[in-house]
C-alpha cells in the first residue's frame, strides 16, 4: 500500500482536497489550523493502492510543537509520499494573519520545507546522540546532518529513503518523494483556458523537477460528495474535464517511480 500525506500551510485548502480526493470529510473549515489529528480514507477507488491522510498545517515553529505540527511530521514519517498543498489564489481578506500564511504560495511553502528541514535535523541530532562514537554510521549521520543544514532535502542527496532510513535508524520527512498539487479557484476552473496564477506557479516549481497538479479542491470536493456519477455529472455541466483522484494517484506514483 502506498500512503501518502497531505501537507500544507494553514487555509491552502488541504482538507478540501482531501475531500474532493477522497469523497470523505476531516477538518474542513475557513479557520486555520482547524485539522487537529491525522484523517485516513483508505480503500477509495479512484485512488488505486494510494491512500490518503489529512494532516494538521505546518506553520513556523510547527517543529517545536506548535500548531500540533508534531502530529503531522509524526504522520510525514509513515507516508511514502508527500501531497504538497499549494493555494495560488488571493480571497477578498488577503494574507492572514496567522504564521506561515504571507498571501504568496511560494513564500507559505518555502515557510512549510524549512520547518521539515529543521524536523530532520532534530530526529537526525537525537539519533546522533544514541549512536556510540565507534558507530559507522555516526560519520554518515553527520553528513547528512550538515547537508540539511545547508537547505538541501534528503531526496535530493541521491540516496533512495529506504536506504537512508536503515542507516540513520531515523525516517526522513525531506526525503520522501513529492507531488505538488495546486488548489485553484472556481474561475480558473471554469474557464480552462485562461492563463491562470497556478501555470506560473507550475513553471516556477518545474526546476524541483517534482509532479505537478492543479484543480479546484472545492469545486471537486462538492463533486466528491454527490457521488460518483452525480459528481461527474456536476463537473461535466460547468465544463470540467478532470479526474482529480486519479490525476494525483497517478503523480504520486510517478514521483515513488522517479525516486528509485
Amino acid at each position: 500500500m502506498v500512503l501518502a500525506a497531505l501537507i500544507g500551510p494553514p487555509n491552502s485548502g488541504k482538507s478540501l482536497m482531501f475531500c474532493a480526493l477522497t469523497g470523505q470529510q476531516s477538518g474542513d473549515s475557513p479557520v486555520p489550523f482547524s485539522t487537529d489529528r491525522v484523517y485516513v480514507a483508505p480503500g477509495v477507488p479512484a485512488l488505486g493502492e494510494v491512500t490518503i491522510m489529512d494532516t494538521p498545517s505546518v506553520a513556523r515553529h510547527s517543529h517545536r510543537g506548535e500548531w500540533l505540527g508534531l502530529i503531522g511530521f509524526e504522520a510525514a514519517r509513515r507516508a511514502s509520499a508527500l501531497v504538497m498543498a499549494i493555494k495560488c489564489f488571493q480571497t477578498g481578506a488577503g494574507p492572514l494573519e496567522y504564521p506561515g500564511c504571507t498571501g504568496d504560495p511560494l513564500e507559505d511553502l518555502q515557510i512549510v520545507e524549512r520547518e521539515m528541514l529543521i524536523a530532520d535535523l532534530i530526529a537526525i541530532e537525537a539519533r546522533r546522540n544514541e549512536m556510540k562514537p565507534s558507530d559507522p554510521a555516526r560519520e554518515a549521520a553527520t553528513a547528512i546532518h550538515d547537508a540539511i543544514s545547508g537547505g538541501q532535502p534528503a531526496r535530493d542527496m541521491g540516496i533512495p529513503g529506504s536506504e537512508l532510513e536503515d542507516l540513520l535508524g531515523v525516517s526522513l520527512i525531506t526525503a520522501k518523494p513529492v507531488v505538488y498539487a495546486l488548489n485553484t479557484d472556481e474561475v480558473t476552473a471554469y474557464e480552462p483556458d485562461r492563463l491562470g496564477s497556478e501555470e506560473v506557479l507550475a513553471q516556477r516549481l518545474d526546476f524541483r523537477g517534482a509532479p505537478v497538479v492543479s484543480f479546484c479542491a472545492r469545486l471537486h470536493a462538492d463533486a466528491a460528495l454527490l457521488g460518483e456519477g452525480p459528481g461527474r455529472e456536476m463537473l461535466a455541466e460547468l465544463g470540467v474535464d478532470k479526474d482529480a483522484a486519479r490525476e494525483v494517484a497517478y503523480a504520486i506514483r510517478t514521483a515513488l517511480e522517479n525516486a528509485r
